[in-house]
Formats: structure tokens, C-alpha cells, sequence
């Protein structure tokens, strides 16, 4: 969930928001108020008087950050804003020596102890994406790892934190990794954003309580999808466009557009195989990529498309590699499908993502510096063989 916490400061305005930055153009839709839309993340979040919060993205979201911070200010709070680029995420990393992959984050622990807040738009440059999957994975790693204490401290406390875009953010990177037009998918995020969260929340309450009243879940799917696991007492996050007054943790997370609820899956229960027909590592869309678990652990994973970097980088993840950690299901039903697209919305009503690797950013324990996760649209998911979606449709509302 913080994928952009692991790159150092490019810039950091204090408590008016004033930058030495020239601003870059609006979102694509002229149509959509970012100003009201900010007030409404801000009020989201919760913001309080004399909370400092964290305003994070890169340079082509600049402008809703501006009004992001203008609407903390405006709730008496002092936004900090932390812009990060594809160039200074590279050359970080190019040019920066190895032997400081493994410091400790200190800036990083100095700043979350300071903070109340994090609102993060989702990235939109253009080159990091494919620049970091063919980088040296062992060096990556070891960055994450030396990285991992910042985000537990981030989340052992009373924290908020907001992300904008849950995976498609409407900017040109995605409507080009999506293989769709930038109206499309704005019109597609801004319909499920606009959505009434009432009934997402009304559908997450609903699987929580299905799912809660029984012991084994399974997932099938045509293509060859069939794993089950365990989720008696299992521990739910869910993300429904709100954050409660006296969350903890990773409870104090909401993603927008909201709609995804996750379930942490009994350790070493998984048996069975996982299918995604199109999934993404980096920008490398794979195909026919299979993962098959025992007793909740990976066995093998193939696919039709070239393995080389997703293994190099399974290769580096260390300890807690192989277990299969997550599973979220998708309670939104305002999200619209772009016909003979890649765009696979997680948190669409009846959508199933399925991962393994790493889980620090779900509030686990896993600190493996690999972590993957894929969708897979039309499942149908069992609690003790009733049926709680049927082939991608919600079946307890």
C-alpha cells in the first residue's frame, strides 16, 4: 500500500504548502472539480487542527496536490508535500552506492513520528515501472528491507492514511497499460468514485459476516483456478471510503475509488492452483500466469509470457517469499468495465485478487521484499461449499 514511502524526498513544502515548483497540467477531465474533490478526500481522512499531513505523488499530479493542501490547511492542519519523479527514482537508485542500500531509514522514522496523516495520489510517471523490474532485485531488497522498519512504525499507531487512484488513476501511463483512451478510463474511475460508499460498506459488511460463519474458502474459475484455504477467525481490512475514529493500524487505510475487502488466509492452509489469464509485473502484462501452493506455501509458478524478471526478483525476496498472504475481494458495484481492455479494477463488486509474498503493507508479519498480486474477473468463491460470489457476481446482497 505505500509503494512510493521507499524513495527518498524529492521535494518537501512546510506548512503553507509553498514550492519552488512550476505547476503541471490538470487531470484530464475538465469536467471534475479537483478542489471539491480534495475538500472530500481531506474530510475522508479525518483531519483534525494542528495535525501535520504527509501529501505525496509525483510532479504531473501537482495541482491536485496544491489543492490537497490547501483544503488541510483550510481544516487548520499543515500539509507537507513530498513529490517524487521517474528520474529521481532512478538516479537514486543508479547513482547512489550500493553499500547505502541497507542504512536505516532515519529521515523516514523521523518524519512518521511526526506525522498525524498520508494522503498518496497515485504515481504517474512513466519509465519507473519497467526501470525498477530490470534492476539489480538483490539491491532492491536489501533497500526494502532496510525500509521495513519505517512501515511498521507507520502502521503501530493511530495513523491515517488516504490513497487516490486504488490502481487507475486516470493519467496516460495507465490508459496506455491498460490499452485504453484517457477518457475511458477517467470516465471509469470517477463513475466508481462517485459512487454511494454506504452500499460498499453494506457489501463488505455482508461478506465479513458470510465469510466469519464459516471455516474453508475456495476459489474456482474456468480457467483452471481452485485453491482453498482457511479463514476461520480469520482478520478482515476493509476499505470503504471511510475511516473510523478509533481505528489502529492498518484499520486507519481506505483507498479511493473505495471497495476492497481483504482477508488474511489461515497460515499454511492454502492447497490448490491460482490462474490469472492477464496480469502485470511492472508493465510486462503476463499471461497464463499459474501459481501452485501447499499447505500455503508456493510450489511452482509458470507462464506463457517471459519469467525472467518477476523470477530475479522472487529470487531476492527472502524468507516469507513463497506464502501465500492475501486475498481481496472487490465490493464496489459502480465500477464500469472498458470493453477488450487490461484494466482489472480490484475492488470492482465480485472481483478476486489473489497474492503471496510480503504483507508489512496489510499489517502481517511477512517482511519479504517480494510480494505479488493478481485479478482475476469471473470467480466464483465458497465459505464450506455456499456460494458467496457466483462467476464474478456478489451473491449476499
Amino acid at each position: 500500500m505505500t509503494r512510493r514511502l521507499s524513495s527518498a524526498v524529492a521535494l518537501v513544502s512546510w506548512l503553507l504548502g509553498t514550492v519552488v515548483m512550476a505547476p503541471s497540467a490538470r487531470a484530464d477531465s475538465s469536467t471534475v472539480d479537483l478542489n471539491t474533490v480534495a475538500k472530500n478526500v481531506v474530510q475522508i481522512a479525518q483531519v483534525q487542527e494542528n495535525q501535520i499531513v504527509l501529501l505525496t505523488s509525483d510532479p504531473t499530479n501537482f495541482p491536485f496536490l496544491e489543492d490537497l493542501a490547501v483544503a488541510v490547511r483550510a481544516a487548520g492542519a499543515f500539509p507537507l508535500i513530498w513529490v517524487t519523479s521517474d528520474n529521481y527514482n532512478q538516479r537514486m537508485y543508479s547513482d547512489v552506492p550500493a553499500k547505502y542500500d541497507s542504512q536505516s531509514p532515519l529521515m523516514l522514522l523521523g518524519l512518521y513520528k511526526m506525522i498525524d496523516t498520508q494522503i498518496n495520489v497515485d504515481y504517474g510517471g512513466d519509465q519507473d515501472y519497467n526501470f525498477f523490474a530490470a534492476a539489480d532485485q538483490n539491491r532492491l531488497a536489501a533497500q526494502a528491507k532496510a525500509n521495513a522498519p519505517a512501515l511498521q512504525m507507520f502502521l503501530s499507531g493511530h495513523r491515517h492514511y488516504v490513497e487516490v487512484g486504488n490502481g487507475i488513476f486516470p493519467n496516460p501511463p495507465n490508459a496506455a497499460l491498460f490499452g485504453v483512451s484517457q477518457s475511458s478510463l477517467s470516465d471509469a474511475f470517477w463513475t466508481a468514485m462517485n459512487t454511494d460508499y454506504a452500499k460498499v460498506q453494506a457489501n463488505a459488511d455482508a461478506l465479513k459476516s458470510a465469510i466469519s460463519a464459516g471455516s474453508t474458502m475456495r476459489v474456482t474459475s474456468p480457467n483452471g483456478t481452485d485453491i482453498s484455504f482457511g479463514v476461520k477467525g480469520t482478520r478482515f481490512i476493509v476499505s470503504a471510503g471511510s475511516i473510523s475514529a478509533n481505528c489502529a493500524g492498518i484499520n486507519c487505510y481506505t483507498a479511493l475509488p473505495a471497495g476492497d475487502l481483504y482477508v488474511i488466509p489461515l497460515p499454511g492452509t492454502a492447497t490448490g492452483k491460482v490462474v490469472f489469464d492477464n496480469t502485470f509485473w511492472g508493465k510486462d502484462n503476463l499471461r497464463g500466469f499459474t501459481a501452485t501452493f501447499n499447505a500455503g506455501k508456493l510450489v511452482s509458478m509458470t507462464s506463457s509470457s517471459d519469467m525472467t524478471k518477476v523470477n530475479a526478483a522472487y529470487a531476492a525476496g527472502g524468507g516469507g517469499r513463497d506464502m501465500f498472504s492475501i486475498v481481496d475481494i472487490g465490493v464496489n458495484g459502480a465500477v464500469k468495465d472498458i470493453p477488450n481492455s487490461l484494466m482489472l479494477a480490484t475492488f470492482a463488486a465480485g472481483s478476486v485478487s489473489l497474492g503471496f509474498g510480503g504483507d508489512l503493507g496489510f499489517g502481517g508479519t511477512n517482511a519479504s521484499a517480494f510480494s505479488f498480486l493478481g485479478t482475476q474477473p469471473g470467480t466464483t468463491v465458497t465459505i464450506d461449499g455456499k456460494p458467496i460470489i457466483n462467476n464474478g457476481m456478489l451473491a449476499t446482497r
